[in-house]
């Protein structure tokens, strides 16, 4: 006896292949009728197996086979089928496109059954297992397809014998754009110089347009469609923020996406530095100059003759021409690291004033005269001053018969101008008028033969020199020569020394040659009464005689060189 067996491969999934088969042991031949759950009316067919393609849960059902082998009883088995349906995504969604740094969201909607599975894959490795799902800080990689699959488990009787589970699932997919928006680069923050031009800079890959704005009130409101628009000479109430928006769109779409920074821009003031200085100065002296700038944070100065100082008030002491020139200060004003400046400059004049050359000791002796001498470069006058009220305006006073009253120190002073100052300088000389002794050794003298000479000098000297005509010399206060003879005539000299300073007086000593006479008779002896004449001759000396005779008695007279005697009595003579 024949037998027969029916099965499918089911339970399956909508739209799998639904195959069911008919297997018999008959020998004969056989034929097959297949009845679906409908009746033939439903469905029919005689082939032993049957296949269903993309099979629907419409075919779920019990279907009856009939074997009918020759010459054999009919076999007629059944076979259960259940297609089960799969689940339906019925829309896919998302919020695209979007723009960099936002989020994107995608969603579904589908009729499944409450213990549904899902599973989105998408570009940059993105999956998630819920039905909606939103993309924090979605980046350009995020664009591209995205799928899901949501899967219906079916577990136990009647999905399976053997308690095993059945998955069905269904597959959807959809796009979903970022509109790249790079990042916008820009300089945070500006500090610069009062009068100088901002360049405000912003630059972000892929923008196709830029928008800066300020919050500043007209007229200083700002406005700009450049990347890199440039304010030109700023001032403080330029300060302030300025932002930036860049534009991002995409040939995909008509989305306009953007990105924001703001610049904070502080403008350092600069005031107007105002210098001043004593204009001129005088050598050896101080030069003083200054300067002042609203809210300077400090000041820089630099000069002639390697000068420099940070401070705002400057002197220059016992200043030198090479100091004289312009004085250049910076003033300093600064926001931050950021340092700016004004500028300007004085100039300090210094007017040469040179040494005053002089002799510095002059030391002569009274009676004689002195000269002082002042020499200065380029000085324009001289004046004199000293003791007694002396003043002379000259560089070279001359001075005659000085006297030991007019000794002191003496003080020149030497001026010099550049025009708009004078200055002085000076210097002095010790003017030293030794004494002298002035003496007189009295009137020439005519002296006789073999009589003494005798001349005093002066008290009080140093040191006394005689000389003389004569060869005499002597370095005592007085001189004494007894005995003189016509050899000693001349002039004698005497030199009185004081501390160096020297008197002179002379005297002419004439001493006669001896008187030689004769007397006739020399010698007589004449009778009481009688007369004799006496005769007397002279010659040399000073040859202007006169004579004396002694005693007068006896004759005519006293003098004369004849006399006429008259003895009275006995005369000796």
């Amino acid at each position: 006896m024949a037998s027969a067996t029916a099965s499918c491969n089911g339970p399956i999934c909508q739209g799998s292949q639904l195959n069911l088969n008919v297997v018999h042991n008959a020998t004969t031949a056989t034929t097959f009728t297949w009845v679906g759950p409908g009746g033939p009316a439903s469905f029919s067919s005689t082939a032993q197996n049957l296949t269903f393609a993309n099979a629907q849960p419409s075919l779920s059902g019990v279907y009856s086979v009939t074997v009918e082998p020759v010459g054999s009883c009919i076999i007629t088995r059944t076979v259960l089928v259940n297609v089960y349906p799969n689940p339906t995504i019925t829309a896919l969604s998302n919020n695209g496109p979007v723009c960099q740094g936002t989020t994107l969201d995608i969603g579904s909607t589908a009729n499944t059954s409450a213990t549904a599975v899902y599973s989105w894959l998408g570009p940059n490795a993105f999956s998630a297992n819920t039905q909606s799902a939103s993309i924090l800080n979605a980046m350009p990689v995020a664009s591209g397809f995205y799928s899901l699959t949501v899967t219906n488990t079916y577990t136990g009787l009647p999905y399976s014998t053997n308690n095993q589970t059945l998955t069905c699932s269904a597959t959807a997919q959809m796009s979903a754009a970022i509109v790249p928006t790079a990042s916008l680069n820009i300089v945070p923050f500006f500090t610069i110089c009062q009068n100088s031009n901002l360049a405000l800079q912003a630059s972000a890959a892929g923008a196709t347009s830029f928008s800066w704005t300020s919050s500043h009130l007209a007229p200083l409101t700002f406005t700009s469609t450049l990347a890199n628009p440039v304010i030109n000479n700023v001032s403080p109430p330029n300060s302030g923020d300025y932002s930036v928006t860049a534009y991002y769109t995409s040939p995909i779409t008509t989305l306009i996406c953007t990105q924001s920074a703001v610049s904070n821009v502080s403008v350092v003031p600069r005031n107007p530095v105002t210098p001043f200085s004593s204009a001129n100065v005088c050598q050896y002296t101080t030069g003083t100059f200054s300067a002042s700038a609203l809210n300077a944070a400090g000041y820089q100065w630099y000069g002639p003759n390697g000068f420099n100082s940070t401070n705002q008030i400057n002197s220059i002491t016992n200043i030198q021409p090479v100091s004289g020139g312009n004085y250049t200060v910076n003033a300093i004003f600064t926001i931050g690291t950021v340092s700016c400046t004004t500028t300007s400059y004085i100039p300090l004049n210094v007017v040469p004033v040179p040494s005053v050359a002089v002799i510095q000791s002059i030391t002569v002796c009274e009676r004689q005269g002195a000269t002082f001498a002042a020499n200065a470069p380029n000085a324009i006058s001289y004046m004199w001053s000293g003791p007694n009220s002396f003043t002379m305006n000259s560089p070279n006073p001359i001075f005659a018969n000085l006297t030991p009253s007019m000794s002191g120190m003496y003080t020149v002073t030497a001026s010099f101008s550049n025009g708009n100052l004078t200055c002085y300088n000076s210097n002095q000389t010790n003017l030293l008028v030794k004494p002298i002794i002035p003496f007189n050794l009295g009137a020439d003298k005519l002296l006789c033969s073999n009589s003494d000479l005798f001349l005093n000098g002066p008290a009080g000297a140093t040191q006394y020199n005689w000389w003389g005509s004569t060869s005499y010399t002597s370095n005592t206060q007085s001189m004494f020569v007894p005995a003189l003879g016509p050899q000693n005539s001349g002039i004698y000299v005497l030199e009185v020394d004081l501390n160096g300073c020297k008197t002179y007086d002379s005297v002419r000593v004439d001493v006669l040659t001896p008187i030689i006479y004769t007397l006739t008779p020399s010698n007589r002896t004449i009778c009481r009464g009688e007369d004799v004449s006496f005769v007397v001759g002279a010659a040399q000396g000073s040859e202007n005689y006169a004579y004396t005779w002694n005693p007068a008695i006896y004759i005519t007279g006293p003098t004369g060189s004849l006399q006429a005697g008259q003895p009275l009595g006995t005369t000796v003579l």
